[in-house]
């Protein structure tokens, strides 16, 4: 009968101790559980940064561009009224390829009929030749 007494008693320790294992896993796996949820809204909020990021690099990139264009327009400009001051200064101009009279007179701020009187030379005003020297004064 003794026997049996220890064999119940270890049979019932066994018994608690297995359940104290299982709770103490079922306890690490719940905070393993808890990290991982951590970990994905962790990563969920990161994503949405760098979305928001994403977002605001394409805004800036966007704004860039418009102001680049629009310094490469007005560097046309100045490059244009440069180039119609030297030539004034000098009171001819040279064709160049896609030149009419209407807009040299335009860059040269004069008007085109103007323009024509200083160049009796051109009898059509819708022809020019390039190289050919027009007079601005």
């Amino acid at each position: 009968m003794k026997n049996k007494t220890i064999y119940l008693t270890l049979l019932a320790s066994s018994i608690i101790l297995s359940g104290c294992v299982s709770n103490k896993k079922i306890d690490e796996q719940k905070a393993i559980s808890n990290q991982i949820n951590e970990l994905q809204q962790h990563s969920k909020t990161q994503e949405q940064s760098i979305n928001q990021l994403h977002r605001e690099i394409e805004q800036h990139s966007k704004t860039q561009e418009k102001s680049i264009n629009r310094l490469h327009g007005e560097i046309e400009q100045v490059k244009a009224m440069t180039e119609a001051k030297i030539a004034s200064d000098n009171a001819t101009y040279s064709v160049k390829e896609g030149d009419y009279l209407a807009a040299i007179a335009r860059d040269y701020r004069m008007p085109l009929d103007q323009l024509i009187k200083l160049n009796p030379q051109i009898k059509d005003k819708n022809i020019l030749l390039i190289g050919e020297i027009i007079n601005l004064k």
